[in-house]
């Protein structure tokens, strides 16, 4: 296995070119729990299904602020949860919040990417503060992708700064409440969402970038209230008609429709 590692005060990994995997013939890998920062650049993945099947404790790297992967072939979902806590059972297991710290996400040319995460049981909820401290997240090229976040994902990011989407053909919905199951084969199942809401208020987001989106019918089904937003770029997306933005009371708020007339475009 081809494995580059910089070690340095900050914690930081690079993972280049590797043959990634799980079995008798490949390494379990265990990173320092104390890590900064983790790329993976071009590596294969061989059957794996999660990044979680071959980094053991990654939902455990609490000091985890920037994660890239890019051109990581077989992997469909970043982590996969296995306990169904309920909603009261989620206030009990808050001190269990994976990628808590991460503050940076890209994700590029993962061309089996379904989604964020990967649930093995029916009724499962996110774990509280996931991706609570998230300020960019980039996504490029992910073309198997349907949908990004369901909406109980959406509201934990309050400090969300930076969105971009770019260059995924299959992308469908920005964010749904439609509890977020996926159906069939290879799109896998979602996380389910706690309970359907109807206004996300994000207000840290002051960028958002959605470009050659050709599929993409809605931004969210909520309405989102961005109240720092700055910039708003959207083209290469003809299922989208319009997007509105409005301000009310100093707030800004984003919602998008899709029009019947371009189902058969």
């Amino acid at each position: 296995m081809n494995l580059t590692m910089i070690f340095g005060i900050t914690k930081n990994y690079f993972f280049h070119l590797c043959d990634l995997g799980r079995g008798p013939n490949y390494p379990v890998l265990l990173l320092p729990n104390d890590m900064k920062r983790l790329i993976l650049k071009e590596c294969v993945g061989r059957g794996i299904r999660c990044l979680s099947d071959v980094l053991k404790n990654i939902i455990s790297l609490n000091d985890l602020s920037y994660l890239e992967i890019s051109g990581l072939d077989g992997i469909e979902f970043l982590l996969q949860f296995s306990f169904a806590p309920t909603p009261c059972d989620q206030l009990e297991v808050s001190s269990f919040s994976p990628l808590r710290n991460l503050q940076a996400l890209m994700l590029n040319n993962l061309p089996n990417l379904v989604g964020l995460f990967y649930r093995k049981i029916e009724a499962c909820l996110l774990p509280l503060g996931i991706f609570s401290s998230l300020t960019k997240l980039w996504i490029s090229y992910c073309h198997n992708m349907k949908q990004l976040f369901t909406i109980q994902l959406l509201q934990n990011l309050q400090n969300l700064e930076d969105l971009e989407i770019r260059n995924c053909e299959g992308l469908k919905q920005i964010a749904t409440d439609d509890n977020g199951v996926g159906k069939g084969g290879k799109e896998g199942i979602q996380l389910t969402s706690s309970e359907a809401t109807t206004t996300i208020i994000l207000p840290k987001l002051r960028r958002l970038h959605l470009t050659w989106l050709p599929q993409l019918k809605n931004i969210c089904t909520a309405a989102m209230i961005c109240d720092s937003i700055t910039e708003i770029e959207m083209f290469g997306c003809p299922k989208v008609e319009a997007a509105f933005v409005s301000s009310h009371h100093q707030r800004t708020t984003i919602c998008s429709q899709y029009s019947s007339q371009n189902q058969g475009r």
